[in-house]
């Protein structure tokens, strides 16, 4: 925790609990659960990490970064309450660093955000991964935030159009899994032209699959109709010089 990471889009992660419990769809085949066998953790009992031991990850971090934050949990899970959620953000609100908070739980995040201001070193998105889960959209809009995106990941199906004003950056992806459901070329070229028509950073993570692909040592692919599409509201400042930032 606090270390180098694989994912795409970050420079590293950074855990303040561990375990969740599924709500949707695209929870079903969450990487959490599995890795949570491998360390022999109990996945569905949410479990803070002490506040000492944060304090600990977060100083080994170089800086400035960009980090995930709370890869293995949900920041606003319903066992975590507010008071615990201060202590969080009061840790990382005056790093250096840029914090991605990425949440299904979007009206608990948006409840909880209406006493409290979104600390300026944080970008808060949430998952979307079909046309039933679209209702998290309008929910994040309301809430005042400099950066705000979607995670359209794992992608499940066709959304065709999505009302993307308002936010800063759109993520799209298909599932990493033994046996990854389907992900099509077409669903995400559909995400991608709305970005183009409304200018906005557009990052496409993988087609997934059960393995990295040895060209990018992305889960299936990262390639979409032959490109790469690795944009950012801000670079990174770890990752391979073909991550680009925009704005």
């Amino acid at each position: 925790m606090g270390e180098k990471t694989g994912i795409e889009w970050a420079d590293f992660t950074l855990n303040t609990a561990w375990g969740c419990t599924k709500v949707s769809k695209g929870c079903e085949k969450c990487y959490m659960f599995r890795l949570s066998l491998a360390f022999g953790r109990k996945a569905d009992q949410p479990t803070p990490r002490p506040l000492i031991n944060i304090q600990r990850d977060l100083k080994k971090i170089k800086s400035p970064q960009i980090g995930f934050l709370n890869s293995m949990t949900d920041t606003f899970h319903e066992l975590f309450s507010f008071e615990l959620i201060d202590q969080w953000l009061a840790l990382l609100k005056d790093s250096p660093h840029t914090f991605i908070l990425l949440t299904k739980r979007v009206a608990r995040m948006k409840k909880y955000f209406e006493t409290r201001e979104v600390p300026k070193n944080f970008w808060l998105g949430t998952s979307i991964e079909d046309r039933g889960s679209l209702h998290r959209l309008p929910t994040l809009k309301k809430i005042k935030c400099d950066t705000l995106f979607v995670s359209f990941e794992p992608l499940l199906e066709n959304l065709y159009h999505v009302d993307l004003t308002g936010l800063q950056w759109v993520i799209v992806g298909g599932e990493s899994d033994s046996k990854p459901r389907e992900f099509k070329e077409e669903w995400g070229l559909n995400l991608l032209a709305q970005c183009r028509r409304d200018n906005l950073p557009f990052f496409f993570k993988q087609t997934g699959g059960n393995s990295r692909c040895k060209c990018h040592n992305a889960w299936g692919c990262s390639l979409l109709n032959g490109k790469q599409y690795y944009e950012m509201p801000k670079k990174l400042t770890t990752k391979e010089s073909s991550i680009i930032g925009i704005n």
